[in-house]
């Protein structure tokens, strides 16, 4: 058996070479478990039962039953009770058996008991298998033990040693504690098997059974319990090899008991092991405490299945890891907020002891509104105590889905991407280093932080991408942020391609703030409603410390009369979002017709050329200018809810209308008009 569990990577300190002196005479009295079992009860049984057996075979076969044999055992035992080590052995009764067609015999021991100080063991039956071969030189060698029934209690230190007990005694014998430390004779057990330096009683052992035996586990290092009945197991022999097997139900918190089953493999030429560990409705947290690889899981609630692979170096070093785990329905420990629910989740992983990392081969996380398909791999940081603090991760991204609504309205979508992560593992914080989402509308680049608080999500977000049509960049715009913006432009813009979109989120302590820059491509929109929309747009805006402004570089309007109108220059700006109702300053700047220009200003909510008592077609030429509009954005609109100033220059006039009687002619005219009713026009002729 190796302390899987405990074992140390290359690179992490050993336990010291040499036990403190207490360990060393705890570790003496181990000879309780099998060397007295074997050497001193042998010794005695041997006379009795070659005398047995030679009855057996006169009468050819069968089974030979012995009472007590308590005085016998100690009157057998002289020089061993003088040297103060000899146990206190009891036997209730003792069957020798022999089949003639194999010539093989048995030697079963009920209810036996020893005691030795303040250790007490006591086993319902023993079977064993002898060599009577062995037996003919003076002493009785098993290759087969069996036992049934009885119990065991296992102690995990807060260093991670390992201490066996009997159910009904309070001292613990050291198990296995790493190298260089004291061994028990479950590790004598397996190097007698190898044929090492054994007691001879198990040079010909090859294999044992354990069957209806009651573990209990402490762990003081996660103060937890497990207790387990009617547990299986098995040590065998075999073409230089030693196998072991572990079939148990534990009863912990959960409701459901857990299952073990443990597989493991040992060459006895190298002495390096592989097991295999398969254990279902286990706790992660269970895991987390047995297992260095691990120990991330315990901030996760959830009911966990496990598969788990492990290879050991002969210096009980791991060398190698692999697993496969299952989580059902959970949820995430965050730390300072509520708790993360999750469906499901199945991550296949491999683990590298030398570098501390985690090969993720693949990850899928099912959550009620989101799923998440990854593989990569995770360096794990640990603290001064070994635990795990910190989760590096370099992940690609296989399938990301999410519906946040209410934050985001339409679900989100991704088929694929890559991403640089640090996670805290407690409280919980997940830093971005960079990532990279691909989908339909897309590429978004993401970086930043976000943690979960008592109030909900605190973040600091950046986000960017190259190019993104306008309703797709509508869709990621939380509509609990700058609401009436968002609406603005979701109902005035119909067509357009923002370019260089770059998204800065804040939201601390409760408090959200927002920052966005962007260019934009064939872009239509409608400024106000009832003017004709501007087409072929492009520019750039900008939306931060509560103030939007939009510049248009190129565009142009189609009043209906005189052809389009160029509008490139004209700036949109909204200066107080925080101001009810808003108010947008739209400075348009115009270029065409006289006539087209005029049309452009007559429609609603303007009205500019009735308000100044001119008619749309008043004069031929060409004009360039700009009009100041000041309007609050709200659905309903009259003509004296805007306020302007046009400030154009007129070239090629040629007018009767604008003077009765007069025919106005101006290479060049400057025209003034305000809501005040002042309107003045300069170079006339």
């Amino acid at each position: 058996m190796k302390q899987l569990w405990g074992a140390h990577a290359p690179g992490h300190a050993a336990p010291a070479s040499r036990p403190p002196p207490r360990a060393r005479r705890t570790a003496s009295v181990c000879g309780f478990c099998l060397r007295e079992l074997g050497s001193v009860v042998a010794a005695v049984m041997t006379g009795a039962a070659l005398a047995a057996l030679a009855l057996l075979v006169a009468t050819e076969g069968g089974t030979v039953r012995i009472p007590r044999l308590d005085g016998p055992i100690a009157a057998a035992m002289p020089k061993a009770a003088a040297e103060g080590r000899a146990p206190e052995v009891s036997i209730g009764g003792i069957g020798l058996s022999l089949d003639p067609s194999t010539v093989s015999a048995g030697l079963t021991l009920d209810n036996v008991r020893l005691l030795q100080g303040d250790l007490a063991v006591h086993l319902p039956r023993v079977i064993t298998a002898l060599d009577i071969g062995a037996g003919l030189g003076q002493m009785l060698r098993p290759r087969a033990l069996q036992i049934q029934g009885g119990a065991v209690q296992i102690l995990r230190d807060s260093a991670g040693h390992l201490s066996i007990g009997a159910a009904d005694s309070g001292p613990m014998m050291p198990l296995m504690t790493g190298r260089g430390a004291p061994r028990a004779d479950l590790g004598t057990l397996v190097s007698g098997m190898a044929g090492g330096k054994a007691p001879p009683l198990l040079a010909a052992l090859e294999r044992v059974e354990l069957s209806g035996v009651a573990i209990g586990f402490r762990d003081e290092r996660g103060g937890q319990r497990w207790e387990a009945t009617d547990a299986e197991a098995s040590v065998i022999r075999r073409d230089g090899r030693v196998t072991a097997r572990l079939r148990a139900e534990i009863a912990g918190a959960a409701a459901e008991p857990t299952g073990i089953a443990a597989d493991a493999s040992a060459d006895l030429s190298t002495g390096a092991s592989r097991l295999r560990f398969r254990i279902t409705n286990a706790r992660p947290a269970d895991l987390a405490s047995q297992f260095r690889a691990l120990d991330w899981l315990a901030q996760i609630d959830a009911p966990v299945d496990a598969h788990i692979a492990v290879e050991l170096a002969p210096d009980e070093t791991l060398t190698r890891m692999d697993a496969v785990l299952a989580l059902g329905a959970g949820t995430l420990a965050s730390g300072t907020g509520a708790p993360l629910p999750f469906e499901r989740a199945k991550i296949y992983l491999g683990y590298d002891p030398g570098r501390d990392l985690l090969r993720i081969d693949a990850v899928e996380v099912t959550a009620r509104d989101a799923t998440l398909r990854a593989e990569g791999q995770v360096l794990l940081e640990r603290g001064a105590s070994g635990t795990v603090t910190h989760l590096v991760a370099q992940m690609r991204i296989n399938g990301l889905s999410a519906d946040m609504d209410p934050l985001i309205e339409q679900p989100l979508a991704f088929e694929g991407g890559d991403a640089t992560l640090r996670i805290a593992v407690a409280p919980l914080k997940v830093e971005i280093g960079a990532a990279t989402l691909m989908g339909a509308a897309g590429t978004l680049g993401l970086s930043g932080a976000v943690w979960p608080t008592a109030s909900g999500w605190d973040l600091a977000l950046d986000l960017a991408t190259d190019r993104i049509d306008h309703r797709a960049a509508l869709d990621l715009w939380p509509p609990r942020i700058r609401p009436n913006v968002r609406r603005w432009l979701a109902e005035h813009i119909d067509a357009g391609t923002l370019s260089d979109l770059r998204l800065y989120l804040r939201r601390l302590a409760g408090e959200m703030h927002t920052a966005m820059t962007f260019g934009f491509a064939d872009a239509t929109v409608r400024v106000l409603g009832g003017m004709p929309p501007v087409t072929a747009g492009r520019g750039h805006g900008r939306i931060m410390d509560g103030r939007v402004d939009l510049t248009l570089l190129e565009g142009r309007a189609e009043p209906g009369l005189g052809g389009a109108i160029d509008l490139s220059g004209t700036h949109f700006a909204i200066a107080d979002l925080r101001q009810r109702p808003l108010r947008a300053d739209v400075s348009v700047a115009a270029e065409g017709r006289v006539n087209a220009v005029l049309a452009l200003l007559d429609h609603p909510p303007l009205r500019l050329p009735d308000r100044m008592g001119l008619a749309v077609d008043v004069a031929a030429g060409r004009a360039v200018g700009t009009v100041a509009l000041g309007v609050p954005l709200r659905a309903k609109l009259s003509p004296a809810d805007v306020d302007y100033r046009v400030a154009a220059t007129l070239t090629d006039v040629d007018t009767d209308r604008l003077i009765p009687g007069r025919r106005v002619t101006a290479e060049t005219l400057t025209l003034e008009a305000t809501p005040d009713g002042r309107c003045r026009a300069d170079h006339c002729r």
